[in-house]
């Protein structure tokens, strides 16, 4: 009993993310916060062997401490495991992916890969025939060495109260980055006389937050609901952590998936600056370095969003910027498709495709990316990737927030 009001003592004093508001947590998160507690004191580390051709050693595998759950006795269970890897290389570093999961301790334990890649990695763990729910690694980057706990998503995990605190903590933190470029007088590039956090809102950037962490495939089997509890779980079970080591395939960045020139800018080969809103928002403080300023915390990462939706506003025609001024909810959509695929193709959709229609090609998107439809052809408006980040954002926008 002492050890359980340590654990949650623990919690509320040291895990309970600083700069958000205190939030009472429900007892499965209590458990998953323990697990994290105790891995604390495990170490991971680094198996190297061999050498390339340039004679660095390489890593092949890591020897990580896990924590899982004995249901029965309510008792957290550390164990080890050695998880190789094999690497997908992208433009600004790499993507590993769990491959095999060998000499596990104790070996009586049977540990298989569940789903996820890199920290998010989830693994099913039995032993004779007894499932034990993982709730967490001791995770360690291959590159620095860098250590982070971290609690994967699982549908164990996916319950209404652990839901609802990680929709408040989403709220909470994107709120705080929306307070921020208000205190500091930031005002919207789009709109005169107007504060960027007047202008853009909060609810908009929630919406981004949860899309850009929604899986295509996975998004049409399992539809949003499902998608937007599985995220909102991982904001829960891991809070300020959650997608602090997230990058796509062509290098984005963390929670709202920045990309490094849309932050910081790029030059021409003549040495021009293109710039990104660092340069644009000098009154926002950005850090200079934009892994910090995307991935240093989720109220950072949601200030940054914000910079850029209001930039992808500027460059909209003037009628788009008094309707947006006007009902932001009703034309957010259009928003949020600058957000994915750039200004000049959601002008198209504003200027050739209205309400009802965009309700109609949004219901029917599925279908005609499976098997086609010549008479729809606004489709060919934007590239399929928009389309399904435009559908996700109208979904999703209703099951984020309903009451």
């Amino acid at each position: 009993m002492k050890k359980l009001i340590f654990g949650i003592v623990f919690i509320l004093l040291f895990l309970t993310p600083k700069n958000v508001k205190s939030i009472e947590s429900p007892l499965v998160l209590n458990i998953v916060y323990r697990g994290q507690a105790e891995l604390i004191n495990h170490k991971p580390y680094l198996i190297k062997s061999g050498k390339s051709k340039k004679g660095k050693v390489s890593v092949v595998a890591r020897d990580v401490p896990m924590a899982i759950l004995d249901t029965e006795k309510n008792e957290i269970i550390i164990i080890r495991a050695t998880v190789s890897v094999e690497r997908d290389v992208y433009i600004n570093g790499r993507i590993e992916k769990i491959v095999d999961v060998k000499n596990v301790r104790p070996a009586d334990f049977y540990v298989v890969k569940n789903n996820g890649n890199g920290i998010n990695t989830s693994f099913y763990v039995t032993r004779n025939g007894k499932y034990y729910p993982f709730l967490g690694w001791h995770y360690i980057k291959h590159d620095n060495g860098e250590t982070l706990v971290y609690s994967p998503y699982s549908d164990f995990f996916a319950l209404p109260d652990v839901i609802s605190f990680g929709r408040e903590y989403l709220m909470s933190a994107i709120t705080l980055g929306n307070e921020d470029l208000k205190g500091l007088r930031v005002f919207s590039r789009a709109i005169d006389d107007r504060f960027i956090a007047d202008v853009i809102p909060v609810r908009l950037i929630a919406n981004l937050a949860l899309i850009e962490h929604m899986d295509h495939n996975e998004y049409e089997d399992m539809g949003e609901v499902y998608m937007t509890n599985k995220v909102l779980t991982q904001f829960a079970l891991n809070r300020e952590n959650t997608f602090s080591y997230s990058r796509s395939s062509v290098g984005a960045l963390c929670l709202m998936q920045i990309m490094r020139t849309t932050y910081g800018g790029s030059r021409s080969k003549k040495g021009k600056l293109a710039p990104g809103v660092l340069q644009l928002y000098p009154l926002a403080r950005l850090p200079v370095n934009p892994v910090a300023g995307s991935c240093d915390s989720h109220s950072g990462a949601a200030k940054v969003a914000a910079l850029v939706l209001d930039d992808k506003l500027a460059s909209m025609p003037e009628d788009f910027l008094n309707q947006f001024s006007d009902d932001p909810k009703r034309f957010g959509y259009v928003l949020a498709a600058a957000y994915n695929g750039g200004a000049s193709r959601a002008i198209r959709i504003y200027r050739h495709v209205g309400e009802p229609r965009i309700f109609e090609l949004i219901k029917n998107l599925f279908s005609y990316l499976t098997h086609g439809r010549s008479d729809f052809r606004e489709y060919n408006l934007l590239r399929e990737e928009t389309w399904i980040f435009v559908k996700k954002y109208f979904e999703v926008d209703k099951e984020l927030h309903k009451k």
